[in-house]
């Protein structure tokens, strides 16, 4: 029997360490859920812009499902769950919370008025109809006129917020962590075309849309 090269021997540790490397678990953050979240700030452009989809969505009643309207439901039960909310965005966060329940109302309503379609209920449809109007009119006011922290509160909440941002991020720095690089496209949806197709003869089509409350 023939003994093992030197050669062949470090190489097969060096493959053995490269498998060894790979297969070593990511390190863990030492941050809980709600520290990692206390580090992000509460941006008022996200908050508006998903406030702006859903009413984009809602007012199309033809197409949207419940589902399509949950999405921005849960995007702002993220807000709801942020400890600084108030703090970044000024806004009190019981305000939030109703908007919260007028969306969700509406969800309810549109999952009432497909049912009611497909029964061919038409007295009821309607009547579905004019309080989901009427719910997203309420959802609209809210909106445009949001309930603001008072002024002194705010300053101590925020003073309190800075104090405990800086224990988490060091704590953070003490522990050596580095986190792993996001990916640019798992926190944004794909680009809508902002331009319809070209047609064979290089004319650009444009398909009419009918009119309806579905």
């Amino acid at each position: 029997m023939t003994r093992p090269t030197s050669t062949s021997i470090v190489l097969a540790l060096t493959v053995f360490l490269a498998f060894s490397l790979e297969a070593a678990p990511p390190k863990k953050s030492p941050l809980t859920p709600r520290e990692a979240l206390a580090l992000k700030n509460v941006s008022k452009e996200k908050l508006k812009s998903a406030f702006k989809d859903f009413l984009k969505e809602a007012a199309d009643q033809k197409y949207p499902t419940p589902l399509s309207l949950s999405i921005r439901i849960r995007l702002i039960n993220r807000f709801c769950e942020h400890p600084f909310f108030e703090a970044d965005t000024g806004f009190k966060i019981e305000w939030l919370k109703n908007v919260r329940e007028h969306m969700t109302m509406l969800v309810s309503i549109q999952t009432q008025k497909r049912m009611c379609k497909i029964a061919g209920s038409k007295k009821e449809y309607a009547a579905n109809d004019a309080e989901f109007n009427t719910i997203k009119d309420k959802l609209e006011q809210l909106m445009k006129h949001p309930a603001r922290v008072d002024p002194k509160r705010l300053q101590a909440i925020r003073k309190k917020a800075l104090s405990i941002r800086l224990a988490i991020r060091k704590k953070l720095a003490a522990s050596g962590w580095t986190p792993p690089p996001e990916e640019k496209h798992s926190s944004q949806p794909p680009p809508s075309p902002t331009t319809p197709p070209k047609t064979n003869n290089g004319v650009r089509s444009h398909r009419s849309k009918k009119g309806g409350n579905g």
